[in-house]
């Protein structure tokens, strides 16, 4: 196995252990989502601002961010030096990372990650209801600017 260089949104990224290149052969195809990567899985979920977290005390991990975690299989891992490495290809995808494997460099973005949220201060999106007691219709932009409370309830 070819270690690699880590970088991560422009910056390189030193982990106690670089990820991985399970087959030296370049002139083999590598693209996004391929399943030559393997990286460490606690360092590199670090280094995202993600957790691995142990399922159930058996072994068995997922990859977490905020609300989002993806299991990984046994056969998704392996056990390198001791350190549990993973396919990226098992967890980068759902955590919204795109990636590029040249040479011997992983270069990884997360600006793609899909929202899940919004933030403090974001502007929610227009939407427009009837007013229950005249019937006329209500716009959430109306309200843009102004101390505004929005109930909503959902039987689920």
């Amino acid at each position: 196995m070819e270690t690699l260089t880590l970088v991560v949104d422009g910056e390189e990224v030193v982990l106690t252990q670089s990820p991985r290149r399970e087959c030296s052969n370049r002139d083999s195809p590598t693209r996004e989502g391929g399943d030559r990567v393997l990286v460490p899985v606690h360092a590199f979920s670090e280094a995202l601002g993600a957790e691995a977290k142990d399922l159930n005390g058996n072994g068995s991990l997922a990859v977490c961010k905020a609300d989002l975690c993806i299991p990984l299989s046994e056969e998704e891992t392996v056990s390198i030096e001791g350190e549990v490495f993973a396919y990226l290809s098992a967890f980068g995808k759902e955590l919204g990372l795109q990636w590029q494997l040249a040479d011997a460099t992983l270069t990884v973005r997360t600006e793609g990650r899909v929202a899940t949220g919004l933030a403090v201060g974001s502007r929610p999106p227009v939407f427009e209801l009837p007013d229950l007691l005249t019937g006329s219709t209500v716009s959430s932009a109306d309200y843009v600017g102004k101390k505004t409370v929005f109930f909503v309830w959902a039987s689920w």
